[in-house]
């Protein structure tokens, strides 16, 4: 009877069972009476909690799906999003030889006023020559101003998709606390069922002796 009354004592404390009510078990057991023993316990429906543990287990798989594909999605976004980020390297490079082009022509430019003040009578035909380039330069303008609104644009549209995938982000890591926490439920209830079945194997062994 001692030796029961201890593994009462153990089991209901693994099941987190009052002290009072606790304390009520043990004294059925140390009074032989066995039949009360448990009729004040609530009843523990194994076969419900595994079908709880089963469906967990089934959301569980359906939102990994769920997180691989969006991880998934997010990695073709980031491919992208590189291919995009090389192209605005490519034309920022284009940009700048065309301005060091355009620097070289400016001291050309510089150049040739230097010598149409030394040349006066020259004057009228390098002015032409210097306006000439001087439409050349804005043509260029023109054309560096249209990429710069182009690559405002491209950066616009990088700066939401990069707000898309930190969002997509705090979704991937609130899926995967639920997931440690569903585990760790998982776990809880496989020790509760070795607790339970150890005990029904220690009372069937003591109710033979």
């Amino acid at each position: 009877l001692e030796l029961l009354g201890q593994i009462v004592h153990h089991f209901g404390l693994k099941l987190n069972v009052p002290e009072e009510d606790l304390r009520q078990y043990i004294k059925s057991v140390e009074d032989r009476d066995m039949g009360e023993l448990w009729a004040n316990m609530d009843k523990i429906d194994i076969q419900e909690i595994w079908r709880q543990q089963a469906e967990n287990q089934k959301r569980m798989d359906a939102q990994q799906e769920k997180m691989d594909a969006q991880q998934e999605k997010m990695d073709a976004q980031q491919e992208k999003m590189d291919a995009q980020q090389r192209k605005m390297d490519t034309q920022q490079q284009e940009m700048d030889a065309r301005q060091r082009k355009m620097d070289t022509q400016q001291q050309e430019i510089d150049a040739q006023q230097e010598k149409m003040d030394a040349q006066r009578q020259k004057l009228d035909v390098r002015q032409r020559k210097l306006d000439v380039k001087q439409e050349k330069l804005d043509t260029q303008q023109q054309e560096m101003d249209a990429r710069q609104e182009k690559m405002d644009a491209q950066q616009e549209k990088l700066d939401v998709q990069q707000r898309e995938l930190n969002a997509r982000q705090q979704e991937l890591e609130k899926g995967q606390k639920v997931q440690k926490a569903l585990e760790q439920s998982r776990q809880e209830l496989a020790q509760k069922e070795q607790t339970i079945a150890a005990l029904q194997a220690e009372i069937a062994r003591l109710k033979k002796q």
